[in-house]
């Protein structure tokens, strides 16, 4: 996690919320929206180097977040828009 950008990429439109990490366990990562939406639940590949790379089930969608706060297994990010109910591939973490 370096210079506190998200890129994510995916298929269709683009995804702008912010989310709380509700579980990490056994190498799943399940992202909770506003509203009590809950996105999706993905694999976790791998964490090396400042890159996290999550395998999900299908579909692309490509965005890019600020990351605004990562305390008390809370991951913020800011984003320009709404929320948005996807599948989505994160494929790098910089700055």
């Amino acid at each position: 996690i370096t210079r506190n950008r998200l890129i994510l990429q995916g298929k269709g439109g683009l995804l702008h919320a912010t989310f709380n990490i509700v579980d990490i366990t056994r190498n799943r990562l399940i992202l909770q929206g506003k509203g009590g939406l809950l996105l999706d639940t993905f694999n976790i590949v791998d964490i090396t180097r400042n890159r996290l790379i999550l395998q999900g089930k299908g579909g692309l969608l490509l965005a890019t977040f600020n990351i605004v706060d990562i305390t008390r297994n809370r991951l913020i990010l800011q984003g320009k828009g709404g929320l948005l109910h996807a599948t989505f591939n994160i494929v790098d973490i910089t700055r």
